[in-house]
């Protein structure tokens, strides 16, 4: 599926212990209703039933019937008018529609991946409605498969259950019937499939991967299972299993395991092939020299990329770059400038204060700051405690906090909260941009940190 506006239509789940208070969600109501992170780094509470798990890269493929975990969703109410979901009383997806009508989301550069996504001539032509989504085949069985392969290759099965959007870098495979699935899924994770593939894709873009489109699928031949005694399909199925535990390794390794060698062999002799051991023998060799020449040619332009790159020299002093993200933002935000006038209780400070402010987790420490492990300040509550922070760490030389009245304290806290998401988003735009050039993952964590500390948000 191909969403053409995925920074509205694919969101983050926000796991429940990080669920703004001001949203009102418990428990229970979690198991309806998901509070999520659109692509524009807002928070939108949406129904249960109008999301759907995501399947996004070959990455998560981890096995032959194992997909990894996600925190990503699609937003998709099917062929629902607006009507029906107003009597499935649908408000935050109703809500979340509107905003998809009225709101630019233009995340990228890409002048088409801009706008409006119900305006977007990719989007507002689809039928029934621009939000019908052109989901895959739900209710049958599925066979994932990459479109992309780099030293993994890997089809993974999904029950007939599964509720999983497959997403852009990958493909569905549908079994005209459920009871040769197994069969197929087995003949597309089997060496000479693997062959097959590594002759027929073709490389992208001089970077050694392997590129397969549905024209390349098509012509891949597997064993038909209406050709086969059942007895020796039993066979294929109990060789096969021992595999489903492995497979999340490169070709090469997983070539010379013993489990892979008897199960091949005995696919190969399904096949019809005279001599299956010496059969393997020149497909496995093959293999790895395809593979190994598709590596090298992509080294072997590498000095010619080099000529074409314009040479970025960094600088590594920390202290400057992270001027100069700071420089690009404003401090981060004072929960002071979100309070009223009218004022609480007063709280001490015990200066000077040295480390990075915590706020107490445990049953004794609740409704304190803490820095480098000492009190500093005690609020009374966790929620006052967290206000008291965010004004220290603006101000970490007062010796007083004034809170604002307990009666606008959650208030206050709500939107000091909101406009700290804002902040972080476009802090994370600009440290990117400004990092773009350093590939060190330790130099930039170090020049983030720091950033953070000039802009007072540690």
């Amino acid at each position: 599926m191909v969403t053409r506006a995925n920074a509205y239509f694919v969101v983050r789940d926000v796991p429940f212990d990080e669920i703004p208070s001001r949203f009102q969600i418990t428990r229970r109501d979690h198991k309806k209703v998901r509070v999520v992170e659109d692509g524009l780094k807002s928070l939108h509470r949406i129904e249960v039933s109008c999301l759907r798990p995501v399947i996004k890269g070959p990455e998560a493929l981890r096995g032959p019937t194992e997909v990894s975990e996600s925190d990503q969703l699609v937003f998709e109410v099917g062929k629902r008018t607006k009507d029906q979901l107003r009597e499935e009383r649908a408000k935050g997806a109703l809500a979340y529609l509107k905003r998809g009508e009225t709101v630019d989301y233009a995340v990228s550069d890409d002048r088409l991946k801009g706008g409006i996504p119900a305006q977007r001539s990719q989007v507002k032509n689809r039928r029934p409605f621009w939000y019908s989504l052109p989901t895959d085949t739900m209710g049958r069985i599925r066979i994932v498969v990459p479109e992309h392969f780099d030293s993994r290759f890997l089809a993974t099965l999904l029950p007939a259950s599964s509720t999983q959007i497959v997403l852009d870098t990958l493909y569905s495979i549908i079994p005209q019937s459920s009871e040769d699935a197994e069969l197929i899924h087995l003949s597309l994770n089997s060496a000479l499939t693997w062959y097959q593939l590594e002759q027929r894709g073709r490389t992208q873009h001089g970077e050694g991967v392997l590129k397969v489109k549905v024209a390349d699928w098509e012509s891949v031949l597997v064993l038909n299972p209406a050709k086969i005694d059942k007895a020796l399909a039993r066979n294929l199925v109990e060789a096969f299993e021992p595999l489903k535990e492995f497979q999340k390794t490169s070709v090469t390794e997983e070539l010379v395991r013993p489990e892979r060698v008897a199960f091949d062999l005995l696919y190969l002799e399904a096949l019809g092939i005279p001599d299956p051991k010496e059969f393997r023998l020149t497909v496995e060799r093959e293999l790895r020299a395809a593979i190994s020449e598709r590596k090298e040619r992509a080294h072997s332009v590498d000095a010619a990329k080099a000529t074409k790159t314009a040479i970025k020299r960094v600088t590594t002093s920390v202290d400057a770059f992270a001027s100069r993200i700071a420089s690009s933002l404003e401090p981060f935000p004072d929960p002071r400038t979100f309070a009223g006038s009218e004022t609480g209780a007063t709280v001490l400070v015990t200066t000077p204060i040295e480390g990075a402010l915590e706020l107490g987790e445990d049953l004794l420490s609740q409704g304190e700051v803490l820095s480098g492990g000492q009190v500093v300040a005690s609020a009374g509550d966790l929620r006052a405690a967290e206000y008291v922070r965010g004004v220290l760490l603006h101000d970490p030389e007062l010796s007083v906090v004034q809170l604002p009245d307990p009666d606008h304290l959650q208030a206050t806290l709500s939107r000091w909260e909101e406009a700290v998401i804002e902040w972080r988003g476009r802090f994370d735009e600009a440290t990117d941009k400004a990092l773009n050039a350093i590939a060190d993952v330790r130099l930039r964590a170090e020049i983030r940190q720091r950033a953070l500390v000039l802009l007072h948000a540690v």
